[in-house]
């Protein structure tokens, strides 16, 4: 089981921001929208959390995913954007 959320921009792309939940970590990859091009992957550490940030781009833009493990479930943060204001919206998540 889990939740897949999407937020489209107005006046801009869709699935702008997508948040999934599961029990299985497999569920993330049911996101609509991938990153074209990976340009960094690192181990990241956000309010006692261990992550997993990707950084690249999709299409002609910037776009980010945070991945990590909260209590029995895995938590995925997609953003067309670099990853700062990303990881600003996980960690509204957490608080």
């Amino acid at each position: 089981p889990g939740i897949l959320m999407t937020f489209d921009r107005i006046n801009g792309p869709q699935n702008e921001l997508i948040i999934t939940q599961a029990v299985s970590e497999s569920f993330s990859g049911k996101i609509p929208v991938a990153i074209d091009r990976i340009n960094e992957k690192v181990h990241y550490e956000f309010l006692g959390r261990k992550a997993f940030l990707e950084v690249g781009t999709c299409g002609n833009e910037p776009c980010s995913r945070l991945a990590w493990q909260e209590g029995d479930y895995h938590m995925t943060v997609f953003m067309r954007s670099a990853p700062f204001e990303l990881i600003k919206i996980a960690e509204s998540m957490i608080r």
